[in-house]
């Protein structure tokens, strides 16, 4: 079976799913619901780990990278989209426990001092509100910036900028800051908007004089024992053919002007042209492995990077939950690029989603287990491929506790 990585309609199993990783009897039955979940799903590869505290229970890889050339492997690094968030949190964690990051600082101050002014466009004059937004609103999703707001290159902002691409990040966080109203006062309500992570990437370089990919490795990625060919800020590809990672397969119908210098807009798919990760490097840049998500959400849940005012600065609810706080409850929260279960009492669990339209990812509690996933496409419509192989999983996870597992 052949299928050139890039746009397609579907994808339809016929015969074995290739299969690789420790193969347990005690879970030839999880093998068989990922296999039986890809089939209905069409899923073209994906990499999955079950772990209990900071062991590794399950650790197997199935499928394509590129369907009929190389299989999916563990070690397959793949973009994770939104969990680059968490990547970003855990730096600025990192920070608050050196003493170098106020969470409490104005963000605009920072961003003008080292010339990263919201931009001046024709016909409109920045929201006054920005100057009111703090690092933690950033941190938080309580920006006032609605889930609109440009986050990533597109062909307008690089025209309404006059500048030729790739478009840099600071580059899209001085658009989005100059193009954009405000939905809410900063720190009032929760919504979920891309553009504050980038925004965040950018006061980590200020604060490190660091790039932000460096910092984060410094920060994050070595200490959490992942190298540097497991986890990297991915690059905007005219096709497949880097080794590094995965090849991506796009399921929906959408079409993306290409976004690669010299194309001129030509019509094309998201994996190869149509999505720029560097230009939203914080937010949704990022590729990792399987076996690299599961050592940093091990890192995370262990509180093996984070000290005393981190997990203070995590675990404190965020102001916006006393306004419009997103669905979000006090048991239940977004904090600094996690979703923080923090029950009454028991274990406080981290959890984070990633979903582009060739990817998904995932890393968060399961039935008393933690469960983190790669995948290199996505489904073609809703519900998205997290939420279809966690609901097989966990409908799994009875039948496996039965067993004692």
């Amino acid at each position: 079976m052949t299928l050139s990585p890039g746009k397609h309609p579907a994808f339809d199993w016929r015969g074995r799913i290739p299969t690789s990783g420790e193969r347990e009897p005690r879970f030839l039955n999880l093998d068989r619901t990922i296999r039986a979940c890809m089939r209905r799903h069409g899923t073209t590869g994906c990499a999955v780990a079950l772990m209990a505290g900071e062991d590794c229970l399950y650790r197997r890889a199935f499928g394509w990278s590129e369907v009929g050339a190389r299989p999916f492997l563990a070690t397959t690094p793949c973009r994770v989209a939104s969990i680059s968030k968490s990547l970003t949190g855990a730096a600025a964690l990192r920070l608050v426990d050196e003493g170098r990051l106020d969470l409490d600082a104005l963000a605009l101050p920072l961003l003008m001092e080292s010339g990263i002014a919201p931009a001046s466009l024709p016909g409109r004059m920045p929201d006054p509100r920005l100057g009111a937004i703090r690092i933690r609103d950033l941190l938080d999703h309580a920006t006032g910036f609605p889930r609109s707001a440009p986050y990533t290159t597109t062909l307008e902002m690089a025209a309404a900028l006059r500048s030729g691409l790739p478009l840099l990040p600071a580059d899209v966080v001085r658009y989005s800051w100059g193009a954009t109203d405000l939905a809410a006062a900063p720190g009032r309500a929760f919504e979920y908007a891309n553009i504050n992570f980038v925004t965040v990437g950018r006061i980590l370089e200020i604060i490190t004089g660091e790039p932000y990919p460096a910092l984060v490795r410094r920060l994050v990625l070595d200490p959490a024992g992942i190298g540097p060919g497991e986890a990297f800020v991915s690059t905007n590809m005219a096709g497949p053919g880097d080794p590094r990672e995965a090849g991506y397969y796009q399921f929906t119908p959408n079409d993306f002007p290409s976004l690669l210098p010299g194309e001129d807009g030509r019509i094309g798919s998201e994996p190869y042209g149509g999505f720029d990760p560097n230009s939203m490097d914080a937010s949704g840049g990022w590729a990792l492995s399987l076996d690299a998500l599961y050592r940093f959400a091990a890192a995370v849940e262990g509180d093996r990077l984070f000290g005393a005012r981190a997990i203070q600065a995590l675990t404190t609810p965020p102001d916006y939950l006393a306004g419009e706080a997103g669905g979000y409850t006090l048991d239940r929260f977004y904090s600094k690029g996690f979703v923080l279960y923090r029950p009454p009492a028991g274990v406080r669990h981290l959890e984070h989603a990633g979903m582009l339209q060739h990817a998904s990812a995932y890393y968060g509690p399961a039935g008393g287990l933690q469960l983190v996933f790669v995948a290199n496409c996505n489904r073609r419509e809703e519900p998205w491929l997290d939420r279809v192989l966690r609901e097989a999983i966990m409908n799994w996870l009875p039948e496996a506790n039965a067993g004692a597992l």
